[in-house]
């Protein structure tokens, strides 16, 4: 069993991978290499939303878009050795 799912771990980082770098544009290679901090940001926010109140929902939501951005952040600087390789317009 643990052979299958370190297998499917692999599988999937691998897979995960090719799909970021398999587009030519480093803006778009940045925002998908952050969509796992996306992806698991929008489950917290879902499975909480019925239990937290409006105000908590909103902040929840800015610090998503936070840690998002962070995270972009993170990856210009470490692969392509700036900061503001996507800069919106």
């Amino acid at each position: 069993m643990k052979t299958i799912i370190g297998g499917a771990a692999s599988a999937l980082t691998i897979g995960f991978a090719l799909y970021v770098m398999a587009s030519p544009d480093s803006c778009t290679r940045v925002d998908r290499g952050a969509a796992p901090v996306r992806i698991a940001m929008d489950g917290v926010r879902w499975a909480g939303h019925n239990w937290l109140s409006t105000d908590a929902r909103l902040e929840m939501l800015k610090y998503s878009i936070h840690a998002d951005a962070g995270t972009q952040r993170f990856l210009s600087q470490q692969f392509y050795g700036r900061a503001d390789v996507c800069k919106a317009e």
